[in-house]
């Protein structure tokens, strides 16, 4: 075995354990997001209060979320400060439960797709071959999964225009474009790895 394949195979399990240090804290961090969605999901509605503040210094206006008469977060009026279609009035609550629903979600499927890569490493580690069929299966998954992660804030905050405050608000950011842009791409590198599994099988089968 040649140093270069050494070095190689040594950055794989490294490359590796990185993987699954952030898929962890990714886990992690969705866990503290379900967490502060049932904690604030618990409170009264009048505990939540969106204010129109201005900033001398910044020479701009913002909307800041106040809970329980503490300054929480600066929040965008089309979420947090619209009047709803029960009370016909603004429902900061509702929306600060929903994103943070939507950040874990967001946290769920982002380590999904790390393990997915993962996977896609220890095949590697295992076959000493990137082009398998489990590993064109992995990237596919990862594929789709990255595409949904692009499109579910979008998704869900249009939901919630329509059930809550009776309109057609979307969201969609050049980020969220983006991702399933990446995701599509991941689509195609496993059209690739597709190819290179078959060229894989016919050099086996001469050997």
């Amino acid at each position: 075995m040649n140093d270069a394949l050494v070095k190689v195979r040594k950055r794989l399990k490294w490359d590796t354990i990185a993987m699954m240090v952030v898929i962890i804290l990714l886990l992690a961090l969705a866990g503290s997001s379900i967490a502060q969605a049932v904690m604030q999901g618990g409170k009264e509605r009048e505990s939540f209060d969106v204010r129109l503040e201005y900033d001398s210094d910044m020479n701009s206006s913002y909307y800041i979320l106040y809970i329980d008469g503490e300054p929480h977060s600066i929040v965008d009026y089309n979420d947090y400060v619209r009047a709803d279609g029960t009370t016909n009035g603004a429902n900061p609550k509702a929306a600060l439960v929903i994103e943070y629903s939507v950040r874990a979600c967001q946290c769920l499927l982002g380590a999904a797709v790390f393990f997915m890569m993962y996977m896609i490493f220890v095949q590697v580690q295992k076959e000493h071959t990137p082009f398998t069929r489990k590993n064109v299966r992995y990237l596919r998954i990862a594929a789709v999964l990255t595409m949904l992660l692009g499109l579910l804030p979008g998704s869900v905050k249009l939901f919630m225009s329509i059930v809550i405050y009776n309109s057609t608000y979307v969201p969609f950011t050049v980020g969220a474009i983006l991702t399933v842009v990446i995701g599509i791409v991941l689509g195609m590198i496993s059209e690739i790895f597709m190819y290179g599994c078959a060229v894989q099988e016919d050099l086996d089968q001469i050997a």
